[in-house]
């Protein structure tokens, strides 16, 4: 009997230990693993976004500058090359030493666009400022003279012009193969007057970009690359696969997913597997650069092994901690029933039979003694009763009563305590639930009154009126408010601007009012003018017939927002409620003002196309004697504006490029300051109040003779350009500086002011 008891014992105690470990062990491994492979997955691609993003605007800020030096010499095309060389070189010195990754900056012009006596259609010129290790200089070269490389890049620049960045390539400035690195350059082509000049361009050591993975990536556990649009590597972590086809690493199927990826211009996620069987989760982006048509690819790979490498760990210790655990259970449980068999044969019936579950009174123990084993049947009825009340507990629960009370035995109660934590889990997520339902209610109601405005503003976009007062009155009902209205500005023939109320709706019923509010008076002049939205609530009741734009009742919450659209405001709406108004029903209101906002600028433009359609039409029935001159004059001024915009945005960029290196001072005619750049400002150490109005040459540590100041400016107003050199104090140091005033002819061929372009010789 005792070998009996004892096996059964270890039968069930065993059976349920192994049963809930292994259950345990499958349960927490599947979410190890999922939770370590989403981990993975997701911090892979937010390394990928955050790579990317950091050379795309690296090599976009430094197709900028190519962009910007390509302007700048473009926008003079009035000056000679003796001129733009000595402007335009120190640019380049500065360019280079500014920019430690830049290999190279230059310009290259056709010899037909500089000599007019040259007529070839062949032949260039090349102007560089280099580094190579601690070699700098110029460099100035004549190319192409006896015919153009039909093979080569410049060439195919050269017929179909456009912005380009160059394969990586090997090269350098000392003629030393050794000193080779892998550089790429990045080129703007110069046009002026609509014909193609040259080009200018940045080379740029891609060692930089090979360094920034280093210092994003500090897990090494994730690797990065990158990929030029020859499918060559430029590089990646951990590996000396520089220049090499991307080929060589991954299998033709992997390798074609990233030049598709790339080529697209459409992120991809995927599984990739190498050459070598290796597999690794890779997000690879696109890289887009200025405005050439080529692309790069940048790509994070995390290795599926070292994904999986954490949970294997666990999944061991949890395994030997469980076999451990079980060898310990099976020696306690058999000591224990070899010390307590006899004496407690009848409690372990009782035990054994609550262990399956049966925890009825009919099993409770009668107590005849009055010793230890007394105490263990008290303990077992106790224990009987109790679960018997944790069991109906357990029923309320699952019958959904969770306000059933229940009081733990004592504080260390677990199965009690457990019970009346999942008691507390439950409640919370029912109420969870009723917050989530809440949430998706307002996000319903958003959805598809955005959906119902969007269909009414479509309906009515050819009528104002009947604009207003669709919308004001669906959007009244909405919100369930009481009543509200429409406010639009308008402008009378004197351009006086004032608010008319377009539409208004008060208890299911369409009011036919007519307001005219001055700009600027009462709640609505105000949220026009401020352009912030007004809530308010408690008003008194006369309030809102003093200063709302609605009628006679007297409500206690009151909503005014703008309608502004483009950055411009077309008016306000207005509603009131008797009853609060909530915080997104408030939102919504905001984002339909928008929405009606876009729409009645819409309906005015189509309103005001009418107008001037049927004017035109008039017009073209009075004058078609002149329709051809006319029809020829518009495309007259289209290109002409065309042309003016494009210099306008050529002249932006230059004085930006120029401001940005340059000491540039402005002159009346009379030799006075008027206006001084901030790089100025900054070298003087001086403001401008004190700087405006100064006589030129005020800076110099010689005194100017008068004589000498009348005949420079008596060449300058003759619209001669001049060069000037003068030392002046800068942070207590004498320096010299070199200016170049280039005066500025009106259209009447006379000079109005005069442009002082300086830099510092060193």
């Amino acid at each position: 009997m005792k070998l009996k008891i004892q096996g059964k014992l270890l039968w069930y105690v065993l059976t349920t230990a192994i049963t809930i470990y292994a259950v345990a062990f499958a349960f927490i491994f599947d979410i190890m693993n999922r939770s370590a492979k989403e981990n993975a997955i997701t911090l892979t691609e937010k390394i990928a976004e955050k790579y990317s993003t950091i050379i795309e605007q690296k090599l976009n800020s430094d197709f900028k500058v190519a962009r910007t030096l390509g302007n700048a010499v473009t926008i003079y095309p009035e000056l000679n090359y003796s001129v733009r060389k000595k402007i335009f070189d120190p640019v380049l010195q500065i360019a280079v030493e500014t920019n430690p990754h830049f290999m190279s900056v230059w310009y290259t012009w056709e010899l037909n666009s500089i000599y007019p006596d040259y007529l070839l259609p062949y032949g260039r010129t090349r102007i560089a400022y280099y580094r190579q290790g601690e070699i700098k200089g110029f460099k100035y070269d004549s190319l192409e003279t006896s015919g153009d490389n039909v093979s080569s890049t410049y060439y195919k620049i050269k017929i179909n012009p456009q912005e380009v960045i160059v394969d990586p390539y090997y090269g350098n400035y000392t003629n030393n193969e050794d000193d080779n690195i892998l550089m790429t350059t990045m080129v703007v082509p110069l046009i002026i007057k609509g014909k193609y000049c040259g080009l200018s361009g940045i080379d740029i050591a891609l060692e930089q970009l090979q360094q920034i993975s280093e210092e994003i990536i500090d897990n090494k556990d994730y690797h990065s690359f990158m990929v030029s649009a020859n499918d060559k590597f430029i590089s990646f972590s951990g590996k000396q696969v520089s220049d090499q086809n991307i080929s060589t690493y991954f299998n033709p199927e992997e390798s074609k997913k990233i030049v598709e990826t790339r080529d697209k211009g459409v992120t991809k996620n995927s599984f990739y597997t190498t050459k070598n069987n290796e597999k690794f989760y890779v997000t690879v982006i696109p890289v887009k650069i200025g405005n050439s048509e080529i692309s790069w690819a940048v790509g994070i790979m995390t290795p599926v092994s070292d994904i999986m490498a954490k949970t294997k760990k666990i999944s061991t210790i949890f395994i030997l901690v469980s076999f451990i655990g079980i060898i310990i259970l099976v020696y306690v449980i058999w000591l224990f029933s070899i010390r307590t068999i006899k004496p407690l044969k009848n409690t372990a019936e009782v035990i054994n039979n609550m262990a399956k579950g049966n925890i009825s009174n009919a099993f409770k123990l009668e107590i005849k003694s009055a010793d230890e084993i007394a105490e263990i049947g008290l303990s077992v009825n106790e224990l009987i009763d109790s679960l018997n009340k944790t069991a109906d507990f357990a029923v309320e629960i699952g019958k959904g009563n969770l306000d059933f009370k229940y009081i733990p035995l004592s504080e260390n109660d677990i199965l009690g305590n457990s019970l009346l934590g999942m008691r507390e889990s439950l409640q919370n997520a029912r109420e969870e639930d009723i917050r989530r339902k809440e949430i998706d209610r307002k996000l319903n109601w958003a959805t598809q009154g955005s959906a119902k405005f969007a269909d009414i503003m479509r309906q009515y976009s050819d009528n104002l009126e009947n604009l207003g007062y669709a919308v004001i009155s669906e959007l009244v009902k909405y919100i369930q408010a009481n009543q509200g209205g429409i406010f639009i500005i308008v402008e009378d023939e004197k351009k006086n601007k004032y608010i008319d109320l377009l539409a208004s709706y008060a208890f299911d019923k369409r009011k036919m009012l007519k307001k005219r509010i001055p700009f600027g008076v009462g709640l609505v002049g105000r949220v026009i003018q401020e352009r912030e939205t007004i809530y308010m609530t408690h008003i008194p009741n006369e309030y809102i017939n003093i200063t709302s734009g609605l009628g006679e009742d007297s409500p206690k919450q009151l909503l005014i927002i703008p309608l502004i659209f483009n950055e411009e405001v077309f008016g306000a709406v207005e509603l009131a409620s008797f009853t609060k108004i909530e915080d997104y029903q408030i939102a919504f209101v905001e984002r339909i003002g928008e929405v009606i906002a876009s729409t009645l600028s819409m309906v005015k433009i189509n309103i005001r196309t009418s107008k001037l359609l049927e004017e035109t039409k008039l017009r073209s029935e009075e004058m078609s004697s002149q329709e051809e001159e006319i029809r020829q004059n518009v495309e007259e001024m289209k290109t002409s504006q065309e042309e003016l915009n494009i210099q306008v945005t050529h002249l932006s960029e230059t004085l930006d490029a120029i401001n940005s290196v340059s000491y540039i001072v402005e002159f009346d005619m009379q030799g006075r300051i008027t206006d001084i750049n901030d790089k100025f400002l900054e070298l003087l150490g001086a403001e401008r109040k004190n700087i405006i109005g100064r006589f030129q040459g005020s800076f110099s540590l010689e005194t100017q003779n008068i004589e000498n100041f009348n005949k420079f400016w008596e060449r300058l107003q003759s619209g001669h350009i001049r060069e000037y050199k003068q030392e002046i104090i800068v942070k207590g140091e004498k320096v010299t500086m070199k200016s170049f005033y280039v005066p500025l002819i009106n259209e009447f061929g006379d000079a109005y002011k005069v442009l002082s372009i300086a830099t510092i010789e060193k």
